[in-house]
């Protein structure tokens, strides 16, 4: 399916808006609209607070919020503009314990969620949950941006990890629209020993060749832990992606990552594109 919708989470303290970048810059090349959701959330007060906090002060703190997010909305529309790109922007209201509750249906009815990455130094509110309920609960795509680097997902290398998984086929069969693009199909398999593993990623090849895409496999050791072994390795391919599936599971209101997925999102250095 053509990627025709895409919405972007802007940032609010990163003012070099790598996931508005990303998206506007796909969102121009797929001949796609853009949707920008800028995220003003209202403060919690503890509730064993003492002294109770004046009504002024609140108003204050939710007026500043509505700022920040406006602000946010603004720097999206002036990189939408330059671009020339067909886009919305929506201002999302919400107390923090519910930011959650407000966004994943903001994001349902999409084709792509492009999120940047928590930067160390400018956290954003709340953005390992809202990375973690897009990619768990919307049932769509999540392209995660690096926080630092590159911005745009190029078009001359991309990378598939693979492991022949339901969710490894997920992500390709979602990333299709995004591979087209690339001159070159690198599949990434690590510590592929069995046969049926290796035959797996032979199929994936045929697959993606009869797509027109130029595929080539490599079969990885493992140096250090899986995420850094295909980090590592697409970013020495110079790669413009990396395709993978997004392991994990929740229980109750609590998302539990599997352990290559966590590293993915700690330490991506390239755009990844994850579905679970």
């Amino acid at each position: 399916m053509a990627i025709k919708d895409i919405l972007v989470l802007t940032d609010l303290v990163n003012t070099d808006m790598p996931a508005s970048e990303a998206a506007v810059d796909l969102a121009v090349r797929l001949d796609s609209h853009v949707t920008a959701v800028s995220l003003a959330v209202e403060p919690v007060l503890p509730s064993l607070m003492i002294a109770p906090v004046p009504d002024t002060a609140i108003s204050e703190l939710r007026e500043r919020a509505e700022k920040e997010a406006e602000a946010a909305a603004s720097r999206f529309v002036a990189i939408a503009e330059r671009s020339n790109a067909r886009y919305e922007t929506r201002i999302l209201s919400s107390l923090a314990g519910g930011i959650i509750d407000a966004f994943v249906p903001q994001v349902r009815l999409t084709d792509l969620i492009v999120i940047s990455q928590e930067h160390d130094d400018k956290p954003e509110p709340h953005r390992t949950e809202i990375i973690e309920a897009a990619l768990f609960s919307s049932g769509r795509p999540v392209v995660l941006v690096p926080s630092v680097g590159q911005k745009t997902i190029t078009g001359k290398r991309m990378t598939i990890a693979w492991d022949g998984s339901r969710t490894a086929v997920r992500a390709v069969h979602s990333a299709l629209p995004l591979l087209s693009l690339a001159s070159h199909v690198d599949v990434a398999m690590v510590d592929a020993a069995s046969a049926k593993t290796r035959e797996d990623g032979a199929d994936l090849a045929r697959y993606l060749a009869r797509h027109d895409l130029d595929v080539e496999i490599h079969h990885l050791q493992k140096n250090g832990s899986i995420a850094e072994t295909l980090l590592t390795f697409a970013a020495d391919k110079d790669s413009g992606c990396m395709v993978m599936g997004g392991y994990g599971h929740s229980r109750m209101r609590e998302f539990i990552l599997g352990g290559v997925t966590r590293d993915a999102l700690r330490n991506a250095t390239v755009p990844v594109l994850l579905a679970h």
